[in-house]
């Protein structure tokens, strides 16, 4: 790093890199508390679509600052609980709506209609999310390895 410039800019990169990356769990909670009563899904379309772009603008603000040479891992630990939410949460959408074919709803823990099938994009749900989760691990894995002085 030549100048504490790019040394601020990497901080800040770093810095918005971890406070989008703990959005995530609540772009994966909050749909499950969704009262679905009038079969309005609209929360799990924006969370499928929102969620692991969120994650996505994350891992890139926090490769960026790596490569400035900022890299803070200490962070990282708290998506152990982002973990633990889509341990919780994605396996009844797994196989009510993925596996079984019932309306995204069905699944959700305030209950919701289960008069009309699935869409595809609600069959995808549980699927996306749990890649998200699993690759945004994978990433977490590197950085924290990078952190710690090993090969990146």
């Amino acid at each position: 790093m030549t100048n504490s410039g790019e040394r601020l800019v990497a901080g800040a990169f770093c810095i918005f890199g971890w406070l989008s990356s703990f959005s995530y769990p609540f772009h994966l909670i909050a749909p499950h508390l969704h009262a679905c009563d009038d079969g309005n899904a609209l929360p799990y379309l924006v969370s499928l679509v929102v969620g692991p772009a969120t994650l996505a603008m994350a891992a890139l603000l926090l490769t960026l600052a790596a490569g400035f040479g900022v890299v803070v891992r200490w962070p990282s630990l708290l998506h152990l609980g982002t973990a633990a939410a889509a341990v919780i949460v994605l396996p009844s959408y797994l196989v009510s709506t993925t596996i079984e074919g019932h309306f995204i709803c069905a699944a959700n823990a305030a209950g919701g209609p289960t008069d009309h099938p699935a869409t595809t994009w609600q069959r995808a749900f549980a699927p996306t999310h749990d890649a998200t989760v699993v690759l945004f691990g994978g990433f977490l894995l590197w950085y924290w390895r990078r952190a710690a002085g090993g090969e990146a």
